[in-house]
């Protein structure tokens, strides 16, 4: 697992990490249908995402994202303390942990990883919902025909503004809903094997 750099193969393990259902239409709703229904939703009420909540949303998943990428290498420095300190170990049953902490260390770092490619997605579309909303094209330098086109008071460009923001939008609750569960999952993972520590003799 450590010897994977492939961005196909990282999103392949993490969708798997956190899939709520073994049946793929159920994880297709719940991954991708459910939020796109959330958003539509939000969108039939006129609620949209403004300036503030986009700031937030960005520096609170940048931050955390920073945190959690930091939690691999204590996580994968602890691994190898216990390998060294457990490899010789005839026991069972510390082999049998060893084996679950391995378990949990690839869990983790597949799941913090996938949590960082899917805060850059997110963030990136944020950042263009948020241009969309400012851009004044009017003080862009654009040959008469274009601007014409894209004026500000253009119907055509008011409804094209409108598709992209809402597509953009239908977009940040995909990702931003799949975040949270990376986050769930992560809780779950660190839960289970820390009362594991804890029942552990060693």
């Amino acid at each position: 697992m450590f010897s994977k750099f492939n961005l196909i193969e990282l999103f392949k393990d993490g969708f798997y990490e956190i899939r709520i259902s073994s049946k793929l239409s159920y994880s297709i709703f719940w991954h991708f249908v459910f939020p796109i229904l959330i958003s539509f939703i939000f969108l039939l009420f006129s609620i949209t995402i403004d300036n503030d909540i986009i700031s937030n949303i960005i520096s609170s998943i940048s931050i955390f994202s920073g945190l959690l990428f930091s939690v691999i290498f204590v996580v994968t420095e602890n691994y190898s303390k216990r390998k060294n300190r457990m490899s010789n170990d005839s026991n069972e049953e510390a082999k049998s942990y060893l084996k679950r902490y391995k378990d949990f260390t690839e869990h983790i770092t597949t799941l913090i990883l996938f949590s960082v490619a899917i805060a850059i997605i997110s963030i990136v579309f944020l950042l263009i919902y948020l241009l969309l909303i400012k851009a004044n094209l009017q003080g862009l330098q654009m040959n008469k025909e274009l601007v014409e086109i894209f004026e500000k008071g253009n119907s055509e460009y008011s409804k094209l503004k409108f598709i992209t923001l809402a597509i953009l939008q239908i977009l940040s609750f995909i990702s931003l809903f799949n975040y949270l569960l990376i986050i769930i999952v992560l809780v779950k993972e660190v839960y289970a094997m820390v009362f594991d520590d804890i029942n552990y003799d060693s």
